[in-house]
Formats: C-alpha cells, sequence, structure tokens
C-alpha cells in the first residue's frame, strides 16, 4: 500500500516499523520512523527500543526521556499491561529495552 500511494496514512509506516521491531530490523525501523518524525509519545517509545537493541544506550535514552516527557505516568508495568503482544520473548524484548532506555519499572 505504501508504494501504491505516496500520501498513505501515517498509521502505515508505523505499522511497518513495529513489524520490523518484531523482526529485529532495528535500523530499518529507525529509517522507517525517522523517515516521516512525529511528535508522539509512541514515535519516541519505539525509536528506544531501537536504539537500546543497537547499543546506543545515550540516544535510547534520549528519546526514553522523550517519551516520559510526553506520557509522565508510563512504565514498563504499564506498557506491559495494555500492549497486545502475544508471544512471551517479545514481550521480554521490549520491557527489557524500555527498561535500559530509562523507563520506570
Amino acid at each position: 500500500a505504501m508504494r501504491l500511494s505516496p500520501l498513505h496514512p501515517e498509521a502505515f509506516s508505523d505499522y511497518l516499523a513495529l513489524a520490523l521491531i518484531g523482526d529485529g530490523r532495528y535500523e530499518a525501523a529507525i529509517e522507517t520512523l525517522t523517515a516521516a518524525p512525529q511528535a508522539s509519545f509512541y514515535y519516541h517509545t519505539w525509536l528506544a527500543v531501537c536504539y537500546v537493541r543497537l547499543g546506543q544506550l545515550e540516544t535510547a535514552r534520549q528519546h526514553g526521556a522523550r517519551s516520559l516527557e510526553m506520557e509522565p505516568q508510563f512504565t514498563v508495568a504499564r506498557f506491559a499491561a495494555r500492549e497486545p503482544l502475544r508471544n512471551p520473548a517479545d514481550l521480554a524484548n521490549w520491557l527489557d529495552a524500555l527498561a535500559q532506555a530509562g523507563i520506570p519499572p
């Protein structure tokens, strides 16, 4: 759909980025996200996860801090409770990365 319509909804890029993160393709997810930067909580949260997995902790923590500015009540536990990740290994990956990015337990 993104190839067919250059004016696709932003959500298409978000879904692609999430799929890339799920596949462990963090650099490609970053490229997808930063191609159409957003001032959203999710944008910074997803980038934080990617940068943790690439070993760029300072950048990850900057995005984690930005997520917390936008959503001060955000915690690792709240993420676990509200995100529909069925695979326990996927959920563990996200929770660990969020903690490393500075998101409180």
